[in-house]
């Protein structure tokens, strides 16, 4: 759990110093992709069940719109983990500005 939420911290650290090191990159925060995790390790996007490789797809659309990613995932199950690891390491591979939430309906902001 320790190595899960330093790779949390660690991953918004980079993102969002990336995202503030460039004076040029302009984001917009109208565009949002919703991302959640369920203790089953499904994957919803915006609401819908989808696959990995529709995520990067729209992962690549919410590049390209200069948009953001609100993230969230179940603490329960033991697969979560290790597609939330996956989820992360996609959304970072994009070098997407990150929301973190508690919970699936992105109302509750997670503050560690």
């Amino acid at each position: 759990m320790k190595q899960l939420f330093f790779a949390l911290f660690l991953f918004s650290f980079v993102v969002f110093s990336n995202a503030q090191s460039s004076k040029e990159q302009q984001y917009n925060k109208n565009v949002i992709l919703k991302v959640y995790v369920d203790s089953d390790a499904k994957i919803f996007m915006d609401g819908k069940i989808v696959n990995e490789d529709k995520l990067k797809r729209s992962l690549k659309r919410i590049l390209r719109k200069k948009g953001f990613v609100y993230y969230s995932r179940s603490f329960k199950g033991s697969n979560t983990k290790v597609k939330s690891s996956k989820i992360l390491t996609l959304i970072a591979d994009y070098k997407l500005p990150v929301q973190f939430y508690t919970d699936n309906s992105f109302s509750e902001v997670a503050d560690w």
